[in-house]
């Protein structure tokens, strides 16, 4: 279940052009983990194709699930690296090490890293979403999502 709330009417105008290009149930889009999933633990080099983390059990519970593969790393600078997991070996009982797709360019160290989040492929589950209005200008929408396959 997923909640919005507008305060603006430009930013009611804004969710109703994302509700028109998603077509109700028709167009899948990514969304983000409400939670911060992972910790990274050491620096991420520029050429660097696995971070370390946290200890999540990730190699043992989660790898190869296809729902879990997809992340997205934020920076405190506000920007944002989306990867693919593809492989995860645990190094210690405190720490792992997840394998990604590409090297991210830039050098980052844990106190860079504001979250780490799994992307889950989804669409809305309903064709119609209500918004609904409290007063001029404020309004609220709650709806479902759906997580598909990858």
């Amino acid at each position: 279940s997923w909640h919005w709330l507008f305060g603006s009417r430009a930013e009611i105008v804004a969710f109703r052009g994302w509700l028109a290009a998603r077509a109700g149930r028709r167009v899948p889009f990514w969304s983000i983990s409400q939670a911060v999933d992972m910790e990274v633990t050491a620096a991420i080099g520029a050429s660097d194709t696995a971070i370390t983390i946290r200890n999540i059990g990730y190699q043992r519970y989660l790898n190869g699930r296809s729902d879990r593969r997809h992340i997205v790393i934020k920076t405190l600078a506000g920007v944002s690296y989306y990867r693919r997991i593809t492989t995860a070996s645990e190094l210690s009982a405190t720490s792992e090490q997840l394998a990604i797709d590409s090297a991210l360019g830039v050098t980052l160290q844990p106190a860079d890293i504001e979250s780490v989040r799994f992307m889950h492929l989804t669409r809305l589950e309903t064709d119609a979403v209500e918004i609904e209005w409290h007063h001029l200008g404020v309004a609220e929408c709650s709806t479902m999502l759906r997580s598909l396959p990858q």
